[in-house]
């Protein structure tokens, strides 16, 4: 069983992914993905449907008006209603280090790239996502996950940049623009194209996203979420791990109508990928969502999230 972000799962002849790697009780917090419904038989069959939307905010908006999609309750490990799927009720889950595709197309692209990443990094698991594990649509990019130790992220980041090729300069202006980034400049380009994220492996764009945790090991959160306001802030990023899921940064805010001047927040970003490509010592704009982790009464922290297609951490002077 796979129980953290980027697991794939099965209920009612439909794939959908698991977003998180906290859940509450008995629940995982799960995306329509693919539809897989025999359209003569009803039965399980080929991908029928793919529910690719731009950003995470249309996944919301699809599910509140497509009944077929899962009716939303309100999940306390995010403050807001999503898509929640009981443990009992999921019909199969799948393991991202023994992908589909490569049971069926030993010589497909999507399992060429998943056997040669798991030799070429060493310090980490590699497993695949998306349509890559099925090989539904190999014209779009390879979704790769990698679960490593918290201490050997360095190593992994190495391992990324000497086995693997940064993008073009092509594709990157592709994805700044789809992304609609809304600092579009040279210096997020080349940031873009230095990515870790976005790579390239035997030939193809390889997206991949590395996690601290154990993919099958089912964890609860221990808190509630409060959403308390939107906050706008301007300030400078004084610690990022942009590398790893989720992303995170701690800014020192200079002005700000929410925040008061010198107080440092945590800004999370949940947009995969959308997440931006802020770096230490960068003067940010941020908007999103002001939220209080609530652990019990004595135990309270804030942060700023970012998850919606209007959230952003813009650069605006790097360094």
């Amino acid at each position: 069983m796979c129980f953290v972000e980027g697991c794939l799962v099965k209920k009612d002849n439909m794939i959908w992914v698991v977003k998180g790697i906290v859940h509450p009780r008995g629940y995982l917090t799960v995306l329509p993905r693919y539809v897989i419904r025999d359209e003569d038989t009803g039965n399980d069959g080929n991908i029928i449907k793919k529910i690719g939307l731009k950003n995470p905010e249309e996944y919301y908006r699809a599910i509140i008006t497509n009944t077929n999609y899962g009716k939303p309750v309100y999940n306390k490990c995010a403050g807001r209603a999503t898509p929640l799927m009981r443990i009992s009720e999921v019909e199969k889950f799948y393991d991202p280090f023994k992908p589909v595709v490569c049971e069926e197309k030993r010589d497909s692209e999507p399992c060429l790239v998943h056997e040669y990443l798991s030799s070429a990094i060493e310090h980490g698991k590699v497993g695949l996502t998306g349509s890559s594990y099925f090989g539904w649509t190999p014209q779009n990019d390879i979704d790769v996950i990698i679960f490593t130790k918290p201490n050997d992220i360095a190593e992994v980041i190495t391992e990324i940049k000497r086995r693997t090729s940064e993008i073009s300069w092509k594709d990157a202006l592709s994805i700044m623009i789809a992304r609609q980034y809304l600092l579009q400049n040279l210096t997020m380009l080349t940031r873009i194209k230095n990515s870790i994220s976005q790579r390239r492996v035997l030939g193809n764009n390889v997206f991949i996203r590395i996690l601290t945790v154990n993919p099958f090991t089912y964890s609860e959160c221990q808190y509630s979420i409060l959403k308390e306001g939107e906050a706008r802030l301007h300030g400078i990023v004084i610690e990022e791990e942009s590398f790893v899921y989720p992303y995170t940064y701690k800014v020192r805010v200079l002005s700000s109508v929410f925040l008061e001047k010198n107080q440092e927040i945590i800004i999370i970003s949940d947009r995969g990928r959308f997440s931006e490509a802020a770096c230490k010592g960068d003067e940010v704009k941020i908007k999103g969502d002001y939220e209080a982790k609530i652990y019990s009464p004595s135990r309270i922290e804030h942060h700023v999230y970012l998850w919606s297609q209007h959230h952003y951490i813009v650069p605006i002077k790097t360094s």
